[in-house]
């Protein structure tokens, strides 16, 4: 079974008998203060013990994301990329620098069934890839 701690991004794996196994941490290059998932589950997790996440390499404002599965005991699987929305910088907030997701804008999205099939869901051209 898999445990997501996203405050420190990582996945605690715990074994059956109740103990924990190697930490798995989770890539976020690039991204610094605050980082969210979209959707309700940062991480799928299916019958078979795997998880998977979509995880933006090159930095929060990526284009798009790569669907990672992490399985018990075997290095991470990078299975394939999805689209992201867009985020964009906001001008005239202060000091820091403030970015926000541009509303409505394509994205893909993925979900993951009971037996390790994974069904992409492309924005453009509409269509279900099966993985």
């Amino acid at each position: 079974m898999w445990v997501l701690d996203q405050g420190l991004r990582r996945l605690l794996p715990v074994t059956p008998a109740g103990t924990l196994g190697n930490v798995v941490g989770l890539t976020t290059a690039g991204a610094a203060g605050l980082w969210q998932a979209r959707g309700p589950d940062a991480v799928w997790v299916n019958t078979l013990g795997n998880a998977y996440a979509a995880i933006r390499l090159g930095g929060f404002t990526a284009a798009s994301a790569v669907l990672c599965r992490y399985r018990p005991g075997v290095s991470a699987d990078t299975l394939v990329r999805v689209r992201r929305p867009e985020i964009r910088e906001l001008e005239g907030t202060g000091t820091g620098r403030t970015f926000r997701e541009v509303l409505f804008c394509p994205e893909d999205a993925w979900s993951v069934t009971p037996d390790g099939r994974i069904a992409v869901v492309r924005a453009e051209p509409y269509q279900v890839e099966w993985i």
